[in-house]
């Protein structure tokens, strides 16, 4: 492996040496299990519990940790082996080879040695073998975080995917970078948020910037790719930054629901794209305040659904022909001691296909469990928590096992919570590399994206006193700093690096590739176009249809070959899943119902992005 800096590494990736060289160069790959571990002048001793890759006739390895001249480190690794609990550990064993500067530093030698690399929780210590067939610690390595710096489950996952794989990818940079930028409006105020909107089917998505001082529409022109202000056009007169984009007459038309302070407005969508407003009263709205609006299909295919996130019990209310609202919560709040609250997700989190709740508060969070759709269990406590002040949620699968995972950006700690299954979560933030050590607290906004087109979910941090900040996916929940993304690094746009108030990835001139949009703190709105190779970037586009009997919200997957290529939650009349792909060939799509009805469709990418619309 390369042990000198390497110019063109991002953070400490090591470009030259991935966990695909490692795997090429292992004899022997496994899991083992510590059966008794070595005080200060003792041996330790494991057991093989399962070989990933090659053969061996020797079941129990026996590990002096105390042969390293690092006594301290020793100490500790003893320490925490004995506190193991059904934790995966990684032997690997191989002649690996060694690159190195020569003494004058002109030139490569290139060194061969038989090692040992034991991993667990995210450590990488290096053995060496003696006469003796003992296996003696050398150190704990920092040089191979490296190779990969994750938790030793998601490293087997890894392993596992390369040997599976016929052209395993572990990328070492982001490989893709903005072209042009426009400067779209300027705008008063704080407070904002952006996300793209289809006002109507096969029209190209509108901007949509909302805040307390006023909402605004912009259309983009296709032949030179700037902005203009459509809100007059569509006589939009709104203003909130706690809204919804949603087909609430069940007519084709979006509408938008948006708090005002005291209660919802409702602007109903015209056919001629104009739109008129009126109120929403229902009993469960008065004194209240709105901190989250989402939607929720309420198991009539009449009505439409809308979880309305408070300080206490989420409201779900159920608009059509009546009016109707009901507090989630019965009797007395399930427990005072959470702290403040955050705004509700609303998704599949135990894989049942049925949409449950999670709502984040400052010391954990509530779990809702979906009963079917529209109704919900009584909430049971889990670990999601938002920290203190405010924060924002985004919903992922970064490991590709098809799950959703929640990342959290708040003022005080960022934390992404790994679901194990069943809603079970813990925080993984301290085994995710670059995102860990790079990412700061105090980030007003976070997103799921996929700034590459690799088929990796990627992570977008907007902050308000710096440059935002993307992180590429190496793959398992590892990421890298993507330093080609970087505004303030690359003096793409100095004034960046005061600070924005949020932020959004959206593919706004329908070329197959996310761009970016920025309201930065002194009013101005940017866009940032991801370049693209060809004219096009290849890309599947999955939205659920606003004709569908179904509403959602909607898990759906991609899969590229065998690699889960993530986890999109989707609704009627919301931004699309994005599946990007960056070599032509095919990307399967599937999602599963409610009621259990199956879907896949397979799409093979040639030249251009592909929209898919699902119905039930």
């Amino acid at each position: 492996m390369v042990s000198f800096f390497h110019p063109d590494a991002e953070a400490l990736i090591n470009p030259n040496y991935t966990p695909i060289h490692l795997v090429e160069q292992s004899n022997l790959i496994a899991e083992i299990t510590f059966e008794k571990v070595g005080g200060e002048k003792e041996v330790s001793v494991a057991s093989v519990t399962n070989i990933l890759k090659g053969k061996t006739d020797q079941k129990k390895f026996t590990v002096d940790f105390n042969a390293t001249a690092y006594k301290i480190q020793a100490k500790y690794l003893t320490k925490y082996i004995r506190e193991l609990k059904d934790e995966t550990i990684l032997l690997f064993i191989g002649t690996y080879v060694d690159e190195c500067m020569s003494d004058d530093g002109k030139k490569l030698i290139e060194k061969k040695a038989k090692k040992g690399f034991l991993h667990f929780r995210g450590q990488w210590i290096v053995l060496y073998v003696n006469k003796n067939n003992v296996w003696e610690m050398d150190e704990i390595s920092q040089i191979m975080l490296g190779v990969f710096d994750g938790s030793t489950d998601m490293l087997k996952k890894c392993v596992q995917y390369i040997l599976s794989s016929r052209d395993p990818q572990v990328p070492v940079k982001t490989f893709a970078q903005w072209s042009v930028r426009r400067k779209v409006d300027r705008v008063r105020g704080k407070g904002y948020k952006a996300v793209p909107v289809v006002l109507k089917k096969g029209t190209p998505p509108l901007l949509f910037i909302g805040s307390i001082y006023g909402n605004f529409l912009y259309s983009c022109n296709a032949e030179d790719s700037s902005f203009s202000n459509a809100t007059e056009k569509h006589g939009l007169r709104s203003c909130s930054d706690i809204f919804l984009w949603i087909d609430a007459h069940k007519d084709g038309l979006l509408d938008l629901v948006s708090w005002n302070g005291t209660g919802l407005d409702l602007f109903k969508q015209k056919e001629d794209g104009t739109f008129g407003s009126l109120k929403i009263e229902a009993e469960h709205l008065k004194k209240i305040r709105c901190i989250g609006i989402t939607a929720a299909d309420t198991g009539d295919p009449e009505s439409i659904g809308l979880i309305i996130s408070t300080e206490k019990s989420p409201v779900l209310l159920i608009y059509g022909k009546k009016i109707r609202s009901r507090q989630l919560v019965t009797g007395p709040f399930p427990d005072k001691s959470l702290g403040s609250a955050g705004k509700c997700i609303v998704a599949d989190f135990d894989n049942d296909n049925i949409p449950d709740i999670i709502q984040p508060f400052e010391k954990g969070g509530l779990f809702y469990k979906g009963i079917k759709p529209g109704k919900f269990a009584q909430p049971s406590k889990c670990a999601v928590a938002s920290g203190k002040g405010g924060s924002f949620a985004a919903l992922g699968d970064y490991d590709h096992n098809g799950v959703f995972d929640i990342m959290v950006t708040g003022e005080h700690m960022n934390r992404l919570w790994h679901n194990r299954g069943n809603a079970r979560f813990f925080d993984s933030y301290g085994y995710t590399h670059s995102l860990a050590y790079m990412s700061k607290p105090g980030g007003v906004y976070c997103e799921t994206c996929d700034i590459n087109n690799d088929a990796r979910q990627d992570i977008f941090i907007v902050y308000p006193h710096m440059s935002p900040i993307h992180f590429f996916n190496r793959g398992f929940r590892t990421f890298g700093y993507s330093h080609m993304m970087d505004l303030a690094g690359n003096e793409l746009l100095p004034q960046a690096s005061e600070g924005a108030y949020t932020g959004c990835m959206a593919d706004l001139n329908s070329d197959g590739a996310q761009d970016m949009v920025l309201v930065l703190r002194n009013g101005e709105i940017w866009i940032f176009f991801r370049e693209t190779e060809e004219k096009y970037a290849l890309s599947v586009n999955v939205s659920l249809s606003l004709k569908s009997s179904y509403a959602g919200p909607l898990k759906v997957t991609g899969w590229n070959n065998s690699r889960c290529a993530g986890a999109w939650n989707i609704y009627a009349g919301g931004p699309p899943a994005f599946f990007g792909k960056r070599a032509s060939g095919p990307l399967r799509i599937k999602w599963t119902f409610p009621d259990g009805t199956k879907g896949e469709k397979e799409i093979i990418l040639k030249k251009k992005p592909v929209d898919l619309i699902l119905k039930k």
